[in-house]
């Protein structure tokens, strides 16, 4: 059972890490398009 949980703790910081760097991702795209588009 000690394992179970650390697996699943593992796993936890593991997707919001992963979900952190999408939004970060997701964020520079939105950002960068529409500062290359230049629109106000």
């Amino acid at each position: 059972m000690e394992k179970h949980i650390t697996l699943v703790a593992v796993l936890k910081i593991g997707f919001g890490v992963f979900g952190l760097l999408v939004a970060c991702l997701a964020f520079v795209a939105i950002a960068g398009g529409g500062a290359i588009s230049g629109d106000p």
